[in-house]
């Protein structure tokens, strides 16, 4: 949830762009849940802007109330934007490593 908050609050630019870039293309991809700080808040913050590119701005708040509402990240994502939470993953990687 820091992402988000870090999303909201500064938006996206090319620097977290290229780190999350780099990210994938010279580490090993973990899950999400086992990431800590620094790399789980940009991550986290790629998260966000690939889902107000892909799906809209409006479905960062549709994730946000359903996910206050269910406490569950995984399945927010894929009631509000209709795609298995496994899918959406590998879409948000391939954004950004074919982009």
């Amino acid at each position: 949830m820091d992402g988000a908050a870090l999303y909201v609050a500064f938006g996206w630019d090319i620097r977290m762009d290229d780190y999350v870039r780099d990210y994938f293309q010279n580490k090993r991809f973990r899950k999400l849940k086992r990431l800590s700080g620094e790399e789980a808040r940009l991550l986290g913050q790629s998260i966000w802007n690939y889902i107000a590119i892909k799906h809209g701005r409006s479905n960062i708040s549709n994730v946000l109330n359903l996910t206050r509402i269910i406490r569950n990240e995984e399945n927010s994502i894929a009631s509000t934007l209709g795609v298995p939470f496994k899918q959406f993953l590998i879409n948000w990687q391939d954004y950004y490593v074919k982009f």
